[in-house]
């Protein structure tokens, strides 16, 4: 999120309002287990220097946390080594930064962080940039072979075209990048 930590607070409370919603349709079928680990995850997060946005109700439905300038997450991961990558569902950590070019950091580190050491590269960046600005994200994106760079308004949607995250792709021959530039389909 490249702006201010409190428009990132602002943004996170509008996603998180919007969530609420999908929660009761769309409930998250956990074990105890599963669920005792979501709660712990969450509680140790909130000694970290970061909010945590959870259902109103209380549910596990989904978790968001934001922070200033570094993620959270891998100080946490410490703790609870089994909530890798393949166990989180519905969690959301987004990071404030000032510049594009921190974002850019930040992104060319995600493969490196120990809460992702089973990703090999970021396949989807949703962005909102002036044009001046999205030049420039879009070209460095493209440097870091992110293959589906779309604009965050709706970056939900997908076109015949647009791969799947977590999809397999040939990478013998080419390396495919996806652009688009006009939103599809705004709720």
């Amino acid at each position: 999120f490249i702006g201010s930590y409190e428009e990132l607070i602002e943004f996170a409370s509008k996603v998180g309002l919007r969530l609420n919603g999908y929660s009761e349709k769309f409930p998250l079928k956990l074990d105890d287990s599963e669920r005792y680990l979501v709660h712990s995850v969450r509680r140790a997060l909130t000694f970290e220097e970061c909010e945590v946005f959870t259902p109103e109700n209380g549910d596990i439905s989904w978790t968001i946390v934001v922070s200033k300038d570094k993620p959270v997450l891998d100080k946490v991961i410490e703790f609870f080594p089994e909530y890798q990558l393949h166990v989180r569902k519905r969690f959301i950590e987004i990071v404030s930064v000032d510049t594009v070019d921190q974002a850019i950091k930040l992104i060319e580190k995600i493969p490196h962080r120990e809460t992702f050491k089973e990703v090999d590269g970021v396949q989807t960046v949703g962005y909102a940039l002036p044009e001046k600005d999205a030049e420039a994200f879009i070209s460095n994106l493209c440097k870091l072979r992110v293959y589906r760079i779309v604009p965050l308004r709706d970056m939900y949607m997908r076109s015949a075209i647009e791969p799947f995250d977590g999809m397999y792709l040939a990478r013998e021959l080419t390396y495919s990048i996806y652009l688009r530039r006009r939103e599809v389909g705004v709720i």
